[in-house]
């Protein structure tokens, strides 16, 4: 009786789940893996570092301007 009831409990959290998958499918956002040669990979980083260079010197011109202000 009570493996019985264990399984019967297993089998309907299952379902439930199923039916609430089917309701909702947004909520399977996985992260999915995609396999690119290795020269696109390098000019992918290439490009990346070049872009962060940029915006770290933004970002100190703009944190600079910001402390000389607050110590007016």
């Amino acid at each position: 009786m009570n493996l019985s009831l264990t399984l019967f409990l297993i089998g309907f959290v299952l379902i439930i789940y199923g039916y609430m998958n089917q309701l909702n499918p947004s909520c399977n956002n996985r992260t999915t893996t995609k396999i690119v040669p290795r020269h696109i990979y390098d000019e992918m980083l290439k490009n990346a570092s070049i872009a962060s260079v940029g915006v770290n010197q933004d970002s100190k011109s703009s944190a600079n301007s910001v402390t000389s202000s607050d110590t007016n």
